[in-house]
């Protein structure tokens, strides 16, 4: 369970810039310092996922628009990744 905790603190720490940028409502610092954290992950993902890098670009472009509008509604219930994710 102390595993779980201290990976919960480093996803925190690591994450802390898109934290702090949403608390102070800015929404676009918040977006970009996620897209640098995580963009090249969530497209690797898409593109394994779809199988097409053409398909991966598109839907990657609708996610970030996806978090991007979304992101007031964040509470931090879960990190940013995992959100992201579910998004």
């Amino acid at each position: 369970m102390e595993e779980l905790s201290r990976a919960a603190r480093a996803r925190a720490e690591v994450e802390a810039p898109i934290r702090e940028a949403h608390v102070r409502g800015d929404l676009t610092a918040a977006t970009t310092a996620a897209l640098e954290l995580y963009g090249d992950e969530l497209y690797r993902f898409l593109v394994a996922t779809l199988a097409s890098e053409t398909d991966a670009g598109d839907v990657s472009a609708e996610l970030w628009e996806l978090i991007w509008s979304s992101l007031p509604s964040l509470e931090w219930r879960s990190s940013f990744r995992t959100w992201a994710y579910v998004l």
